[in-house]
């Protein structure tokens, strides 16, 4: 397998196909093309994202708040705290 993203087939076929419990309190579930997920926790819903950065050496730390915040409101809702997947080239320190 190549260093990098999963290609959706692989990541469709290893790893939401073999998703097997399922808690009540997720309402909506994360997938490919869809990056946020919402947890119950009563009265609130959480609105979840991360989003592996790829393409970019510079600004990444910039990039990666502004993808995961833009992933966000596209729910229509106020980014409160960030969750980061960022994947770093072969051999970085």
């Amino acid at each position: 397998m190549k260093i990098g993203k999963l290609e959706n087939h692989v990541l469709e076929k290893l790893v939401f196909n073999n998703i097997k419990y399922k808690r009540a309190e997720v309402k909506e579930r994360s997938g490919i093309g869809k990056d946020c997920a919402v947890v119950g926790f009563g009265e609130y819903d959480c609105v979840v994202s991360t989003d592996p950065i790829t393409a970019s050496i510079n600004d990444i730390g910039r990039i990666a708040i502004s993808i995961t915040c833009n992933d966000i409101a596209t729910k229509g809702i106020q980014p409160i705290g960030i969750m980061l997947a960022v994947m770093l080239p072969e051999g970085t320190t």
